[in-house]
């Protein structure tokens, strides 16, 4: 539970539109460091954690303790003192980690000046190990290569697997493809490698015939999915009701967000919704984040659903506003929720079309949403970093006013003395 906190935050600074996008915003915060934008580049030292994010994202500096970035091009190029977390598109290892590796992508890379102190959990389309491990590596990819050494025991799951001239494994080779491959002797001898055969596609046939086998007079009649239809967006106006009725203010810059900038959230509610999607096999590959995962499930079913929401609201009142005046009532806008979300319940039927309609709906809602993360985010830091109100001065009365003793007159004249 302990890395709850470091990913949610990597969310929020990954999902963060505008501000984070223009340039490159850096907080310290109890001695972790803290950068998000659209090319974060941070060649500052971190005393403690640091967090990443944008879409390159690059750690230059010395790092204590634990690493986290996430993007589109991570590279992690300065050395880490503990576990180096990373997740994106293009992930790069270039320099020595302390402790363990964790790492996800469509191509994921432990390039030769890197070193690698413990583990290394990878995840990947393509994953590239030239860099020593002196632990244990897991690794799954579709085509998988290897050219260093590795202390520890090797789990491999690749549907192509290639061993370079420096490759060695000096533990217990067990490894999982379609058929066996070829491992030179140079690389593990023959009594430390277990092959077992990768028997998923095989079983896909089998268990989709019992699916057939056991629900074959149970497929739903046409009244069964009519009522089912009804149903599900009976729950979705619900929703939107309750939202409306109890935040109206904050719905109605939502949809003003939402429908002034389309493009953009559309945008940047891909990229949230991927950077969430993501975070299941990045949790699942670690020990302590396999109890996240129904959680991060649960988050991205609960945002798709909220993104599709506000964005037939916004899209709905959008056009139906062109062509008359609505008046900002709960009923109206209540009315015009049921418009949009039935009228996009019903393009779902439409084959290809009305998927892709619905999918950019959604997109549209996820991209305010994810605005209005980064400007509580950045609200709450603009908190942090304002200094405290200086204390107002103390007021002080005057001195009371001394009496003043008589002067001699000039010119020989004496004061008269009242006798007492």
């Amino acid at each position: 539970m302990t890395y709850l906190r470091p990913i949610l935050i990597c969310l929020a600074l990954a999902v963060a539109p505008a501000g984070g996008a223009v340039a490159q915003d850096v907080m310290t915060l109890g001695g972790d460091l803290y950068a998000s934008g659209a090319n974060s580049t941070v060649k500052a030292e971190s005393g403690r954690d640091i967090f990443v994010s944008g879409f390159r994202a690059t750690i230059e500096g010395d790092v204590a303790r634990d690493a986290h970035a996430m993007g589109f091009n991570v590279s992690v190029n300065g050395p880490v003192g503990g576990d180096a977390y990373a997740g994106g598109f293009n992930v790069e290892i270039n320099s020595r980690v302390g402790e363990d590796v964790t790492a996800s992508g469509l191509s994921v890379a432990l390039e030769k000046g890197a070193a690698i102190g413990g583990n290394a959990r990878l995840l990947g389309g393509t994953v590239t190990v030239d860099a020593p491990v002196a632990g244990s590596l897991v690794a799954a990819a579709g085509s998988f290569a290897l050219d260093a050494a590795i202390e520890g025991d090797v789990l491999l799951t690749a549907g192509e697997i290639s061993f370079g001239p420096d490759a060695r494994i000096a533990g217990i080779l067990t490894y999982r493809s379609p058929s066996p491959a070829d491992i030179p002797e140079s690389v593990a001898p023959a009594s430390r490698v277990r092959y077992e055969k990768l028997t998923m596609p095989g079983a896909l046939p089998d268990f989709g015939e019992a699916m057939d086998r056991t629900t074959r007079s149970f497929w739903p009649s046409a009244i069964t999915t009519f009522f089912g239809f009804l149903f599900g967006l009976a729950f979705l106006i619900a929703v939107a009701a309750g939202f409306l009725a109890l935040m109206p203010d904050r719905v109605e810059k939502l949809r003003e967000s939402a429908i002034g900038h389309p493009w953009s959230g559309i945008l940047f509610g891909m990229i949230g919704l991927a950077t969430l999607i993501g975070l299941v096999p990045v949790a699942a590959m670690t020990m302590i984040g396999v109890p996240l995962v129904p959680l991060f499930i649960l988050v991205a079913v609960v945002v798709w659903v909220l993104g599709w929401l506000l964005g037939a609201y916004a899209l709905a009142w959008r056009i139906i506003g062109a062509f008359r005046d609505l008046d900002p009532t709960l009923i109206t806008r209540l009315v015009v929720v049921v418009i949009g979300a039935v009228i996009l319940s019903l393009l779902n039927y439409v084959p290809l079309l009305g998927w892709l309609i619905n999918i950019a709906v959604m997109f549209i809602g996820l991209g305010a949403l994810a605005a209005l993360a980064f400007s509580t985010l950045s609200n709450w830091r603009a908190s942090l970093a304002e200094p405290a109100p200086a204390s107002p001065p103390v007021a002080t009365e005057p001195p009371a006013d001394k009496p003043v003793a008589a002067k001699p007159k000039r010119g020989g004249q004496k004061i008269d003395k009242t006798s007492e």
